[in-house]
C-alpha cells in the first residue's frame, strides 16, 4: 500500500486499511468482483476527494449550531440569576 499521505485523506493508516478491505468485500459480495488493492484505493481516494470537504464543513456547521444554542441557554441562565 502507498504510504504517502494525501492532503484530502483524514484517515489513519488503520482506518484506511479497514476502508479498503470493506470496499473489496463490498464489490466481492454485491458484484462478484475481485477488486485489487490499487483499484480499491482509487475508489476510496475518489470518495474522500468528492465527499471529504462537504462532510467536514457539515460537521463544523453542526458543532457551531450546537455551541451557539448552548451559549444562548447559558446567557438565559445568567440573565435569570441577575433579574430580581
Amino acid at each position: 500500500m502507498n504510504k504517502q499521505k494525501r492532503g484530502f485523506d483524514p484517515l489513519s493508516d488503520k482506518q484506511r486499511t479497514n476502508a479498503i478491505e470493506h470496499i473489496q468485500t463490498f464489490f466481492k459480495k454485491n458484484h462478484d468482483m475481485d477488486m485489487g488493492l490499487i483499484a480499491a484505493e482509487e475508489i476510496l481516494d475518489f470518495h474522500l476527494q468528492l465527499l471529504g470537504r462537504p462532510l467536514f464543513e457539515k460537521g463544523v456547521m453542526d458543532a457551531k449550531k450546537l455551541l451557539t444554542d448552548r451559549i444562548e441557554l447559558l446567557n438565559i441562565d445568567l440573565d435569570l440569576l441577575t433579574d430580581k
